[in-house]
């Protein structure tokens, strides 16, 4: 751990309540002049994505530090939905349905150029998750970032927090 210590530049944690949504596909059609086009679909996410922004510039305020994160970056996300009536009671239980985890971190990534990170380049390495929430827990999205002087996925096994679990899990 002090090897990961001694690496991380700055480390920020925050929640962001709300469901969290999932950036679309951009969509496509034909005008009535016969050429194509693209357009972006409206909806839940662009209120999640303000809502990231708000909290993540708020977190960064707290800490001392509005400066983007401009190095590497670790994500540790855990998408938190709704629980549904069929979902056990008493363990967490994945989220096995839309929306996908890819197109959250987009979004997320998206959410966060020019406010906590300073290009979405930058994002090297992320461990994510999605559940469902505990009765009467929180709905949202847990996350930690941890911007480094080096590349983290370079020897993730040896450095990264989690890693000899991971390790031993897969035989590496």
């Amino acid at each position: 751990m002090k090897e990961w210590a001694s690496r991380t530049k700055r480390r920020l944690a925050f929640f962001v309540p709300g469901i969290p949504a999932a950036q679309p596909s951009r969509g496509a059609a034909v005008g009535k002049n016969g050429k194509p086009y693209t357009f972006t679909r409206t909806g839940a996410w662009v209120q999640w994505r303000a809502d990231v922004k708000q909290f993540a510039a708020a977190a960064m305020e707290q800490d001392g530090n509005t400066e983007p994160m401009t190095d590497s970056v670790f994500i540790d996300a855990t998408f938190i939905f709704p629980r549904t009536k069929s979902a056990p009671m008493i363990k967490p239980k994945a989220h096995k349905v839309k929306p996908d985890l890819s197109n959250l971190l987009k979004n997320l990534e998206d959410a966060l150029k020019g406010v906590l990170l300073a290009d979405d380049k930058i994002v090297n390495g992320a461990e994510l998750h999605k559940l469902y929430a505990m009765p009467g827990g929180r709905v949202g999205v847990s996350l930690l970032f941890v911007e480094s002087h080096i590349a983290l996925c370079e020897g993730m096994t040896s450095a990264a927090p989690g890693a000899a679990k991971r390790s031993e899990r897969y035989g590496k």
